[in-house]
């Protein structure tokens, strides 16, 4: 990937000061993920009672009760996020957006769909982090 600027192979150092800047940038977007991660799980019919109405009624109490928490959740989520935000953004912001952005600056756009398995192919396996192996090795990966 060339520089946008003099068609240069970027730094390491200027690959990370774009990741850290792009990161920064996503904060509502990171609220706006974990909110929806909270608020929106599935509500199942399966539980709450034995015939179809006791089924929905309890359906009906689930997210009724999820409304009513809807702006405290976010003041949680918010607060949280906004004070480990200056030191981890780069752990907090969503990686297919980071990886947008740093694309983006180089004229290319990032779909993680399309690009994750590309750019997963492209990883030097030997310089990942041992827990990562570890992680990858456990859950079937042939790494």
């Amino acid at each position: 990937m060339a520089s946008s600027a003099d068609n240069r192979q970027p730094s390491d150092q200027e690959i990370a000061e774009l990741i850290a800047t792009s990161a920064a940038d996503l904060l509502e977007r990171a609220i706006e993920l974990r909110l929806s991660k909270t608020m929106l799980k599935p509500v199942y019919a399966q539980h709450g009672g034995e015939t179809i109405e006791e089924r929905l009624t309890a359906m009906k109490k689930a997210i009724t009760a999820r409304l009513s928490d809807v702006q405290e959740t976010e003041a949680h989520v918010r607060q949280e996020l906004t004070d480990n935000w200056p030191r981890h953004a780069t752990n907090l912001a969503p990686g297919s957006a980071i990886l947008d952005k740093v694309f983006s600056h180089y004229g290319y756009r990032y779909k993680k769909e399309v690009d994750g398995r590309r750019l997963a192919e492209r990883i030097d396996i030997t310089k990942l982090d041992p827990e990562v192996t570890q992680f990858l090795k456990k859950i079937g990966s042939p790494f």
